[in-house]
């Protein structure tokens, strides 16, 4: 039970935390005061919300490096961004800031002060999210779930608007000039991408064995991805992730072109069944074999892209795309030719419904497939009316 001393002039209300410890909730000239702040205190320890606030003198980088970052579960990748967040804005901001001296005013001109330096909202978006997950995250490790702080500073805070990235897909006339600017010895890469809609990391995690009747279908099964080697301790900076981005590994059906195309390469370069299908090649067009891979060293992102993909792109005289918007075109082309949204949501590997739509916009004609699609409704019905009617006559 709360109560109070008197010291000196003023009155102490008192209480015991939830350890036990006697605690000075305030002190006052009036007793009554005291009483009733030390109350309040008391009340807070038995419904559990109870907050020491000598708990956040801790800095932020100790914090961060010595209890957060150990006992953080997540992908590699996903530890890496916090990481690159944190050594780049992170500790330079509040690194030697108490947790507790953090408050909403001071995060929000942090994030004024990057918008003023003329950072993307993009980054400036993402770099919030990781601080916001190190100080209030509701699941895992967080200086909320910590009992460092009662709640998170970075509630509330007002973000700058992120406009969304319009969907800027290759027509299929694009493509096909594309791909024959491809080197041949590459062409497989980017014509798999746009014949199956897998993604950069799909495609390197791809092993001979995950093709089946006669190359004409494809398991998804893992990822490969590209950090750096300070965060992945070895000499290269891949790692394979045991599943795909979706989380379930899902079955591809290959055009006849794109399958040819496959047990061609297959052959000419003599892959093994636990081999993977690309790897970088040695000037014999055979895969570059490591200690670490000796399935073959995975494709480096920015050597196909500076060496291979923009090069072509500019041969072929079309607006230069990412490689990733492969995707797009095989996800829009099969809306196009009818199939229904949650058909493509589930051979693509989408989470969310809405991801799958938005490639909708990016179908030149669809305005009128819409406008078509409905008139074809009214037709349908009008008629079963006028048959109908036909029927009931006498």
């Amino acid at each position: 039970m709360a109560w109070v001393e008197k010291r000196g002039q003023r009155w102490q209300g008192r209480y015991r935390d939830a350890n036990g410890k006697i605690r000075v909730a305030a002190s006052s000239t009036s007793k009554r005061e005291a009483k009733r702040m030390a109350d309040d205190k008391e009340s807070e320890v038995r419904r559990g919300v109870w907050h020491d606030p000598s708990a956040g003198r801790i800095k932020f980088s100790e914090y961060f490096e010595d209890h957060w970052l150990p006992n953080r579960v997540g992908e590699s990748n996903t530890i890496a961004t916090y990481r690159s967040h944190y050594r780049s804005t992170l500790q330079p901001a509040f690194g030697d800031m108490e947790i507790r001296r953090i408050t909403s005013p001071v995060v929000q001109r942090w994030v004024v002060a990057m918008q003023k330096e003329g950072m993307k909202p993009s980054t400036i978006q993402a770099k919030y999210k990781a601080l916001a997950t190190i100080l209030g995250a509701r699941k895992g490790v967080s200086a909320v779930r910590d009992g460092l702080i009662q709640r998170s500073p970075c509630e509330g805070i007002d973000l700058p608007t992120m406009d969304q990235r319009e969907v800027d897909v290759y027509t299929v006339e694009e493509v096909d000039r594309l791909m024959s600017e491809i080197p041949e010895s590459w062409r497989a890469l980017p014509l798999l991408a746009a014949d199956t809609g897998m993604r950069w990391g799909e495609l390197m995690g791809l092993q001979v064995s995950d093709f089946s009747t006669g190359f004409t279908v494809v398991t998804i099964r893992r990822t490969v991805t590209e950090i750096s080697r300070k965060d992945t301790g070895a000499p290269t900076p891949y790692m394979v992730k045991e599943r795909p981005k979706s989380g379930k590994s899902r079955a591809v059906t290959l055009g006849v072109e794109a399958a040819a195309m496959i047990a061609e390469l297959v052959r000419d370069r003599g892959l093994y069944p636990g081999d993977r299908l690309f790897s970088m090649l040695d000037r014999h067009g055979k895969p570059v074999r490591t200690p670490e891979w000796p399935g073959g060293l995975p494709v480096g992102r920015s050597y196909f892209r500076e060496r291979i993909w923009r090069p072509a792109n500019a041969r072929a005289g079309v607006k230069a795309r990412r490689f990733h918007d492969l995707r797009g075109c095989h996800i829009s082309w099969m809306l196009a030719g009818g199939a229904d949204v949650v058909t493509v949501m589930t051979l693509a590997g989408h989470r969310n419904l809405s991801t799958t739509q938005m490639y909708i916009s990016a179908m030149g004609d669809a305005g009128a497939r819409g406008r078509l699609a409905l008139e074809a409704t009214r037709r349908l019905a009008r008629r079963h009316v006028e048959s109908d009617a036909r029927t009931d006559r006498p």
